[in-house]
């Protein structure tokens, strides 16, 4: 594996690790797209971070041409406290 392939995918263990710490834990079925849809229902105002780095991960991760990793590594550095939404009934 690559360094920045490498990179990539610690990056996106991180906010996995901190959707999990948060109590949203990815399900070992659940891949990215859902994992994401899942996490921006649950912390809506983190949504559009969320939504963001995994559109990015996607595209580094799984394209055969992945575009620079840079915008990506430096989104990862910024991951948000996250804050479950309150439900509502």
């Amino acid at each position: 594996m690559a360094a920045p392939h490498r990179s990539i995918v610690a990056a996106y263990a991180r906010l996995c690790r901190a959707l999990a710490a948060a109590g949203l834990a990815r399900e070992p079925w659940e891949g990215p797209q859902a994992y994401a849809a899942r996490a921006a229902a649950a912390f809506s105002a983190q949504a559009q971070f969320i939504e963001h780095a995994t559109t990015l991960y996607i595209a580094q991760h799984y394209s055969a041409a992945p575009p620079p990793p840079r915008e990506f590594l430096h989104l990862m550095r910024r991951i948000p406290a996250l804050r479950r939404t309150a439900a509502t009934g």
